[in-house]
């Protein structure tokens, strides 16, 4: 069972960085060392809180701050390393350099999961409607505009009736009339 009331040990942080380096996902890690995700990210956020005390005032970190700090420093380098290792594949694969059976179509999905803002996919969906009184769409705005309007005045409150009639048009599937 995962135990969230240990600090990061040596051992820990040694395994962690070393499970990260093999692109495992952080919850993953976690599971494995044994901690809750609360526990590492509450020790991620005390590391770093004791890191920029220093780097901005100059305050050195306690040392009770210390195994926190490292656990920061080597989550944040095993991160580092993962990346630049899935990069290295599709580099590789790119100048024709992969070894035989290496696909670098996984380090790009792992890349795509792992960093979604800054490897995945920037597709985007425009959808277009008939727009203005009596239809679906217009009816949709009147209907959330009247209960924005009427939730602004003391006292008024929505009626459950109300908003269920919003929620069901918002779920209601569309007519196939193309």
């Amino acid at each position: 069972m995962a135990r969230s009331g240990l600090k990061p040990t040596p051992e820990i942080t040694k395994k962690f960085h070393a499970l990260l380096v093999a692109r495992n996902f952080f919850d993953t890690c976690c599971n494995f060392c044994g901690i809750t995700t609360y526990a590492a990210y509450r020790w991620l956020s005390k590391g770093e809180q004791a890191k920029t005390r220093f780097e901005e005032l100059g305050i050195p970190p306690a040392s009770r701050d210390e195994p926190y700090v490292r656990f920061f420093e080597e989550v944040r380098k095993g991160e580092a390393l993962a990346e630049m290792d899935a990069l290295g594949d599709i580099r590789a694969a790119a100048k024709g350099d992969a070894p035989k059976g290496a696909l670098w179509t996984a380090s790009a999905w792992w890349l795509e999961r792992r960093f979604p803002t800054r490897y995945g996919r920037k597709d985007s969906l425009e959808l277009k409607a008939e727009d203005g009184p009596g239809s679906a769409l217009g009816g949709l705005c009147a209907a959330i505009a009247a209960m924005r309007k009427a939730q602004s005045q003391p006292g008024v409150k929505i009626s459950k009736t109300s908003q269920a009639r919003v929620a069901q048009t918002l779920a209601a599937k569309p007519n196939d009339e193309d």
